[in-house]
């Protein structure tokens, strides 16, 4: 087969057989082709197909995390302690401080004991307090 031609050379087999097809470098997916020689059915380039089926699902998910507030670094939205400590930029006792002071509300699972924080409310915090500059 001459990949550069997108075509692919006359053969003896019959015209129902299914070959791949080259145009250029991107592979079409096999399809059978007709009496003519030329594909039947739905023939499209696979790399280019795959890559725009990769980009819209990285699309959807990052717009479902949106909606969710979902945090790309934990891709969660119950963090612990240590991870609200990381995410706001503070170290873990005052994060405990800002828990027992009602800064923050922290979740507790029933049945598990360590404590959690919701993102949303640490993005709100992070909101109630900037300042104008």
């Amino acid at each position: 087969m001459d990949r550069s031609s997108g075509s692919a050379p006359p053969s003896s087999e019959s015209s129902g057989a299914s070959t791949p097809e080259y145009h250029g470098e991107v592979l079409v997916r096999e399809t059978k082709r007709g009496r003519n020689g030329q594909p039947k059915g739905n023939a499209r380039p696979t790399g280019l197909y795959d890559a725009f089926e990769e980009i819209i699902a990285r699309a959807a998910e990052a717009g479902v995390k949106k909606a969710l507030n979902m945090s790309e670094a934990t891709n969660k939205r119950l963090l612990t302690v240590e991870e609200a400590a990381t995410y706001l930029g503070f170290s873990v006792p005052t994060i405990y401080n800002m828990i027992a002071s009602e800064e923050l509300r922290a979740v507790k699972p029933p049945k598990i004991k360590v404590t959690r924080l919701d993102i949303q409310d640490l993005d709100n915090w992070i909101a109630r307090n900037k300042v104008a500059s």
